[in-house]
């Protein structure tokens, strides 16, 4: 009898959507300060999305509590193969000659990738930092959270 989006997972999105879209656009600006060409920059925003999103991912595992280091790693193997068909869908998206031409897109240097990957972790991070303050306040207020209409794990 309840709706898909609750107060919990609307605020999750509209968390998780702010976080990308602040590690697109300063990774961005970030890269404008070195790179001029404005298809590499493209290339490194999409990129930066690509990979922030799989760090978002890994946080999924677990909605409500933070996961030890072997949760995050151990699990359902059908996770691995998507982000690897997704990792090489990318790697294509930026060095394939024929989806350069087509979408516009520039190989981009180990700095650029150093950079991507920094925000994929930043967003994994700031997300499970999000969740344990979420658990220590209902810890401390001693109350649940009933809306966050998902199965006991």
């Amino acid at each position: 009898d309840k709706g898909v989006f609750t107060k919990f997972l609307s605020w999750r999105v509209i968390f998780v959507s702010a976080l990308l879209v602040v590690a697109v656009l300063m990774n961005y600006q970030w890269e404008r300060q070195r790179i001029s060409d404005s298809r590499t920059l493209r290339t490194t925003a999409v990129t930066t999305l690509f990979v922030g999103q799989v760090g978002y991912l890994f946080n999924c595992r677990d909605l409500r509590h933070n996961s030890t280091l072997a949760g995050y790693f151990l699990g359902n193997y059908v996770i691995y193969v998507g982000i690897l068909c997704g990792a090489v869908l990318q790697v294509i998206f930026i060095y394939a000659l024929p989806f350069q031409y087509v979408f516009q897109t520039r190989p981009i240097d180990g700095i650029a990738w150093a950079k991507v990957f920094m925000f994929g972790v930043a967003i994994f991070v700031l997300v499970e930092l999000e969740k344990w303050l979420n658990n220590s306040k209902q810890a401390l207020c001693g109350c649940g959270n009933d809306d966050l209409n998902l199965p006991d794990t």
